[in-house]
This record gives C-alpha cells, structure tokens and sequence, in this order.
C-alpha cells in the first residue's frame, strides 16, 4: 500500500525529501521497483533543465559560474539562481581550500568536475549532483595526470533492470537506480597538437574496477584521432549511447567521426562517415537528443542545418532533420535589439553577416527535437529551425568560456558507487 501511494507523488524533489521520514519510507523509495515505476508513471514528465555558463575552459582560482534555469511550471520561463560563483558547489569540501577548479563534463544532472591540488601538482575528480548534492572523488591519476591539456569524455551507463516482466524484458528496461560509468582523459599528443595522429594515448576510470588504467587507442584504419585540431577542438567529445564521438578531421577539412567504446574496447576507434551534404570546411556542434546523436552547423553564408544519426552499422546513417535559410527566418526584434546596441543597420546582407558570426551553438532544446539554443552577443535565443523564428529567451553578458545543460530526468541521476574499498562521500 505505501509503495502504490508513494509512486504516485508529482516530482521526484518530494520522493526523495521523504526517504527521511523512516528506515521503512527509505527502504522502499531506494528499491529499484519502485524508482521503476515511479519514471513509468512519470514517463511524460516534461524535463526541466539548468544553462551552466563557465570563464573558462582551464582549471582557474577565479572561476565564475552561473546558472540559468527553466520552470515550465504555470508561467514557463527562465530564472536566474541568486547563486554565483561556485556557490552551488558549496557542499564539496574541497572548494574550501580555495584550489583551481573547474566544471570539464555533464551527463544528465551530473557534473564532473576537476581540481588540481597545488603543491603535489596533481588532479582530482569528482563526479556529483548538485540537486541532490550527492558525490564522490575519484581515486588519484597515474603519473601521467600532470599533463595540462586533454580533452575529457565522461560516461554513464544506466544498468538493464530485473524485472519479472515480459514486456519489461522484451524493452530492454532500464532503471536510474545503477549506473556505471567511466571518465577518459584523452592526452594531448606533445609533439604537435594539430599533427596527424593515428594512436592516442588515453586514462580511463572505471567505476566497476576502481582504477585508473593508460591505454594506447588506435584506428583500424589509420584515420586521424587527434581530437585537438582546431574544428575538433571547437565540436568537443561527446557521450552518447555509452560511446565518446568527436571529429575526424584531415587538410583542415571534416573526413567523418571518431566513435570510441572504453566499455567494450579500449584500444580500437570506430568510424562513421559524414552526412553527405555537411559543409566539410566549417565549424559544426556536436550534441545529444533523447540518445541520439546530432550534429549541428551554422553557414556564415547564410543556413542553420540539423542532422541525426539514425543507425551507426554501415559507417553511419544520417537524416537531416531541418535545414532554414536565414533569408526565410523570423528574427523578430532581435536585429532591432543589436542595431540599438551596435549602431549598425542590419537590413544590409553584409552586415547581417557578421551578426549571424557572433552565434554560437549552445545546447538542443531537451523536450522539443526542432529547436535550439543559440548564444549570440549579450542574450541567448531560442531557434526554431521547423518555424524559423528566433526568439530571446533571457539576456546573458558575462564572458562564457565553456558552457553545459543539466538536464532533470523525472528520477535523479544516482552518483555511482563504488566498490566497496573506494573513498567515496556523499551528504
């Protein structure tokens, strides 16, 4: 009885607060049945989601964060945290000792986040969630961790339920009650870092051994791996499906994708082939969407477009999912706001131009597979690639360096344990 009234409260925050009342209430909000059919009744749960805007890309005793986040609730629009800085990390006591520290992954409500310890000249890691404020630090890296530059790929994995249904079964169920997960330092090859490479030297993390492992990753068919070429560099490395994508690039040109699987090997790269109509020479960004993988590029020229990869057998199969012409888009007061701001007259094609080259990709829009988020001088808009109209959602002027999307699943992401000889914390 208390299962079936407790599975039917409106939000995970009130499930949660409520494992206090007693060992009982604990018990049975902490069972994986009952977190399953808690996200089952919750299937439709529209997510609600945080913009962390970061100063910087490198670890910095100067770090500045903030948040934005949107309410759908009754009067859907996006608030502020009166929180600055690091302040919503406050319950890490490593912040306390006032170390370089920087936010370098995200995957759901998760956050990796780095610190280098001064005097030892070396880096820890921490994985939490800031709405639970539940963590954890990872064991120290090997020798190699003093190594400035790398490109860091963060993985969850949430494990395949029990279940003693068949429909469960026959759908693969999965629960948000286990993860594992894996962190991969991707090193910076020392001799060059726009040279061709066809090996990288990785360190994975594993949450089911509890060490740091180096690994020498190869392609099979001798592509270039190096993730920190300049448009590499831009798209970043991303986790979707259990898997680390990034870009394949050679002659400063886009040859296809990086696809590395740390859960199922270690030291191979697979490969899949570009769209066929991807502008090779720009820019694109990389990102997720209800697990599936996107790719999004903006042509100064003169288009936003948006692709999805609908099957990775084959070398990859693709599907543009919108394409929009500038010259077709609703800007609605957007061009009068940066023409009061620039004293410029962007009714001219020339110096809308470099308008469109002041956007950057932001984020896809969680709940909605036609729209995404754009930062663009001092305001962040919202595309519509379907409609074409672009709208500015709140106004944003900080410097931003790195930016991230934490999004709320209708049950929390769990910090993983660790076995049980690990050092691990929570509040």
């Amino acid at each position: 009885m208390l299962l079936e009234i407790l599975y039917r409260l409106p939000c995970c925050r009130r499930a949660v607060q409520f494992k206090s009342v007693s060992k009982r209430w604990l018990s049975v909000i902490s069972n994986p049945y009952f977190i399953r059919r808690f996200m089952d009744r919750h299937r439709h749960y529209v997510c609600k989601f945080t913009h962390v805007f970061q100063n910087t890309i490198e670890l910095n005793v100067n770090t500045y964060i903030r948040l934005v986040s949107y309410d759908h609730n009754d009067n859907p629009s996006f608030k502020f945290d009166p929180r600055i800085g690091l302040e919503f990390l406050d319950f890490l006591p490593v912040l306390s000792l006032h170390y370089p520290v920087c936010i370098q992954a995200s995957f759901n409500d998760l956050l990796l986040v780095c610190t280098q310890v001064p005097k030892a000249s070396f880096f820890e890691y921490y994985i939490c969630n800031p709405f639970t404020k539940h963590w954890l630090k990872l064991p120290p890296i090997p020798t190699d961790g003093t190594r400035t530059r790398v490109m860091i790929g963060f993985l969850c994995d949430p494990c395949i339920c029990d279940s003693d249904s068949d429909n469960d079964r026959e759908q693969g169920c999965i629960t948000n009650a286990h993860y594992r997960f894996m962190v991969v330092r991707i090193l910076c090859p020392e001799e060059n870092t726009t040279q061709f490479q066809t090996q990288l030297q990785v360190q994975i993390f594993s949450s089911e051994t509890n060490e740091w492992r180096n690994s020498v990753v190869s392609s099979p068919r001798k592509l270039n791996l190096n993730p920190f070429m300049p448009i590499a560099c831009y798209a970043g490395v991303i986790a979707c499906n259990g898997m680390l994508h990034w870009v394949c690039v050679k002659d400063k040109e886009i040859k296809g994708f990086v696809v590395f699987d740390p859960f199922n090997d270690s030291e191979q790269c697979h490969y899949i082939h570009p769209p066929i109509d991807l502008s090779l020479r720009h820019y694109v960004s990389l990102g997720v969407f209800r697990r599936r993988l996107r790719i999004f590029q903006l042509i100064y020229a003169g288009s936003f477009s948006l692709w999805e990869l609908e099957d990775y057998s084959n070398a990859g199969t693709w599907c543009m999912k919108q394409k929009v012409y500038f010259s077709n888009m609703d800007f609605g007061d957007f061009l009068q706001r940066a023409k009061n701001i620039h004293g410029l007259d962007y009714s001219d094609e020339r110096t809308k131009m470099m308008l469109y080259r002041d956007m950057t990709f932001l984020a896809f829009h969680p709940n909605d597979g036609d729209s995404v988020f754009l930062h663009c001088g001092n305001s962040v808009q919202l595309c519509n690639l379907r409609t074409g109209v672009l709208k500015r959602v709140y106004y944003y002027s900080s410097p931003v360096r790195s930016k991230f999307q934490l999004v709320q699943p209708s049950w929390p992401t769990p910090v993983p344990p660790l076995p049980l000889n690990a050092p691990s914390i929570s509040n």
